[in-house]
């Protein structure tokens, strides 16, 4: 008798505890929101964030609030993120550098992007450029390698660190060629030096490399995803002239921290796929060299271990790694 009592008592809590758990659901956000963005404010995340979180604003009435935290290769901004009650009232706007190449490069972080967080939803994703000056006498990615071949160690890549730089190095695996690595702070110094004629090439966005191609500043040899970018058809994949070259973006997409309610994650999710999917945030993302995903957070989850483990691979074959800022 006692053992059925017992059982009937945690029966009734486990469904007292579901209950409460579903009002916490239908009633948030209850309160504004905070976005944090391990960048610096002014660039593209802003505009993903601003654009999806006044779509959820009109509809739930509280504001979501962006918080740029940049610094340390987005180190700073990722663990606050990480040790952020996992209320729903945090949530983070991360992307391809911080939750992937990170973990790859970094011989120690101060957070897991496995662990530390329960992603929402891949907003969108776009390719790197590689470019090269109009004054080179490279006009495709068939020419580049063909000169680097017969000038091995001469040419020179411009890398503006993170993902662009590990593109870099991948071009030079996969091609088989060997170039200069010439490091800087940054893609702006490395697009001005390209434009001079100091360096041979580099890889950066779309969203810093379009207004320079269109201007003919710039030549754009390829892009770094495995077929051509709808947005730039006359621009090839590198993938069509070295096939081994792996699919690499520049993606974003919202998180909050683990353990969050998988109710609000849920909730979160099937709001912001209406939002991507609105004609004016998918002009605006367009506008950025980027394409709507979306889809549940388990599309989000899988690219993200997918892409750890593509990076370590390449950061061991290179023997790249970096001491934590």
């Amino acid at each position: 008798m006692l053992f059925r009592i017992i059982a009937v008592v945690v029966a009734l809590l486990h469904v007292s505890l579901a209950s409460s758990q579903d009002k916490v659901v239908d009633a948030y956000p209850e309160k504004p929101v905070r976005v944090i963005i391990p960048y610096a404010a002014g660039g593209p995340t802003d505009v993903v964030a601003r654009s999806i979180g006044q779509k959820l604003t009109d509809k739930w009435g509280q504001q979501f609030l962006l918080d740029n935290r940049a610094g340390a290769d987005g180190l700073i901004g990722m663990t606050a993120a990480a040790g952020a009650p996992a209320d729903g009232y945090t949530l983070l706007l991360g992307g391809t550098g911080v939750l992937t190449s990170n973990p790859a490069l970094y011989t120690k972080l101060p957070y897991d992007s496995q662990k530390d967080y329960a992603p929402i939803i891949l907003v969108s994703s776009g390719p790197f450029l590689l470019l090269t000056h109009p004054k080179s006498g490279i006009s495709n990615v068939a020419d580049l390698v063909k000169m680097a071949n017969a000038r091995p160690g001469e040419l020179t890549f411009g890398s503006g660190g993170g993902l662009a730089n590990l593109a870099g190095v991948l071009f030079q695996y996969s091609a088989g060629i060997k170039t200069v690595i010439v490091p800087y702070k940054g893609a702006a110094p490395s697009m001005t030096d390209l434009m001079g004629g100091q360096i041979t090439y580099i890889f950066t966005s779309t969203t810093a490399a379009l207004p320079s191609v269109k201007a003919g500043k710039l030549v754009g040899l390829g892009v770094t995803t495995k077929k051509r970018w709808p947005s730039l058809p006359d621009i090839p994949a590198i993938a069509e002239t070295v096939s081994s070259f792996e699919d690499v973006q520049v993606w974003y997409g919202f998180l909050a921290p683990a353990q969050t309610n998988k109710g609000i994650v849920t909730k979160l999710n099937r709001e912001m796929n209406t939002a991507i999917q609105s004609q004016d945030v998918a002009q605006r993302l367009a506008a950025l060299g980027s394409e709507v995903i979306g889809g549940g957070p388990e599309v989000f989850a899988r690219l993200i271990n997918q892409e750890i483990a593509m990076w370590k691979k390449l950061a061991k074959d290179a023997n790249l790694k970096l001491e934590t800022p």
